[in-house]
């Protein structure tokens, strides 16, 4: 019997490009082919997180309505920047069913910048 081969599946960022992703992973889930692990950068890590924790292309479409620049920053008194991402953490303690990486159904990892350094950071395997 032969192994099936690992999917993985990488969504980019852009706002609300990163959500047109949506798309695929619909068609995806219609089609029972499973995903083994997701990726993704600033708009696509958000969907590709929610979409790891289980939720539904469905239910990542109704959330995403709730999300603004506006609701996901606020203005920071802190010497290392202007705006404070803390909203974002808010937003997903409310509307996601998994806040860890290791406790996600799914194997996630969410690629970022340390703004400090220019170097790339990646967020997976533990913690929230």
């Amino acid at each position: 019997m032969a192994t099936r081969k690992k999917i993985g599946i990488a969504l980019s960022g852009g706002a609300a490009r990163g959500f047109a992703h949506l798309g695929v992973l619909k068609v995806l889930a219609e089609h029972d082919i499973p995903i083994d692990f997701i990726a993704g950068t600033s708009a696509g890590s958000f969907a590709g997180a929610a979409f790891a924790s289980g939720m539904s292309v469905e239910e990542i479409k109704e959330i995403s309505r709730k999300i603004s620049w506006f609701k996901m920053t606020k203005f920071s008194y802190s010497a290392k920047g202007l705006l404070s991402n803390a909203p974002i953490g808010t937003f997903i303690e409310r509307n996601f069913p998994v806040r860890k990486f290791e406790d996600l159904p799914i194997p996630f990892a969410a690629v970022a910048c340390d703004l400090e350094t220019g170097k790339q950071v990646l967020l997976k395997d533990t913690g929230d």
